[in-house]
């Protein structure tokens, strides 16, 4: 990838190569969003592995924009404090996660892959929003460890102790009232 400067469109800017990214569009569908996935990062990022960038396809003018995110893949998950948008938080470099928007335009990321760091690949089990109204990801939920199982509580009934157990290569969608499923 070209990232150029963080938050400054340009023709000569875009994402380097990779798969088992997340994406969504604007409510206006001017603008597409690419998030993360297995790939490179920048021209010194050698052998590449997860990507934690997120980045902006203007439509209309065609040019990429870096938003937020490394340009070397293998970054860990800053957490911070659930619920609150924070500057530095990052859903860290990932791939293979479920991912959905919502009504309002906001990105949703659940669980994913991260790497081990030499102990092999970590299944995660948490809940990640971006808003591209403040430019912040919001951590709102599931562990800070990984390969975790899950709490299932009884069918049907919701409860804030219930939580999917760690995955990879699931799929998520989110209805019109913004409710998020999750499948796989």
């Amino acid at each position: 990838g070209k990232y150029g400067t963080q938050g400054v469109s340009s023709p000569s800017v875009f994402p380097g190569g990779r798969y088992a990214s997340g994406s969504f569009a604007d409510t206006a569908n001017a603008c597409l969003y690419l998030f993360g996935g297995y790939g490179y990062g920048d021209m010194y990022d050698v052998g590449g592995k997860f990507l934690s960038d997120l980045w902006k396809y203007d439509i209309n003018t065609g040019y990429w924009t870096w938003i937020k995110g490394s340009t070397s893949s293998g970054q860990p998950t800053v957490y911070g404090t659930k619920g609150v948008p924070s500057q530095f938080g990052s859903p860290g470099g990932r791939f293979g996660f479920a991912y959905t928007s919502d009504p309002s335009g906001a990105f949703w990321v659940f669980g994913g892959i991260e790497d081990g760091q030499g102990s092999g690949n970590i299944y995660l089990h948490d809940l990640w929003k971006y808003d591209p109204k403040i430019n912040r990801w919001i951590w709102y939920g599931g562990s800070t460890a990984g390969n975790q199982y899950g709490v299932y509580g009884n069918l049907g009934i919701p409860d804030a102790s219930n939580l999917p157990g760690g995955r990879g290569y699931s799929t998520a969608w989110c209805d019109v009232a913004g409710n998020i499923y999750l499948f796989g």
